[in-house]
């Protein structure tokens, strides 16, 4: 890794593993420390290769164990570790014509956030009657989202634009559960105000 630039993602995991994507490459790099400080002696695990163009975000679920990226290329891929091997999977997003600019996994690894180019959050989930992941989406800005981020609870969801905004909306997909949440129930009363 000596003289890679750095700018996209970095993550550990239990500091046993360092997962990055290095700048403007499609590639995203697993690394085994072996709890070691010094770079030199880490060993180089994994490449998952499945972008096409430059990786834009990474996000590493503690709890499931799976890593969700995205990038220019418009697509997101979850990998799932399975028999030390790292399994991708294609997520249907619908009206992404734009850049994926950045992902987030929210607490419990039931779903994660996607921000993109054209302007729009997407909430992904898994369908396990079609043994797919499945994206809804809102536009709650005027240009490009950023960053995005859930709330411990995982009921509401952050996102931040090139708009200069930040909007909070809540993170409740019908499809996932046709019941909602107290806050969510009181978070959309005040919406609706």
């Amino acid at each position: 890794m000596h003289g890679v630039q750095i700018e996209n993602v970095i993550k550990f995991r239990d500091f046993l593993v360092f997962c990055v994507a290095p700048n403007n490459t499609s590639d995203i790099l697993i690394y085994d420390t072996g709890k070691e400080l010094d770079v030199a002696k880490w060993k180089l695990a994994y490449v998952l290769d499945e972008h096409t163009q430059q990786v834009s975000g990474i996000d590493w679920n503690e709890t499931t164990n799976q890593i969700v990226s995205c990038g220019h290329d418009k697509n997101v891929i979850v990998y799932t570790y399975e028999g030390k091997k790292w399994r991708p999977n294609l997520v249907v997003v619908r009206n992404q014509d734009r850049a994926a600019l950045c992902v987030v996994w929210n607490k419990a690894g039931t779903m994660f956030g996607l921000g993109s180019g054209n302007k729009r959050v997407f909430l992904a989930y898994y369908e396990t009657k079609n043994n797919w992941w499945m994206a809804v989406s809102y536009k709650p800005h005027k240009s490009s989202v950023v960053a995005l981020s859930f709330h411990p609870t995982q009921e509401l969801v952050a996102s931040v634009s090139t708009d200069k905004k930040i909007v909070i909306a809540s993170s409740y997909v019908p499809d996932m559960d046709p019941t909602p949440s107290e806050t969510v129930k009181r978070y959309r009363q005040l919406i609706d105000k």
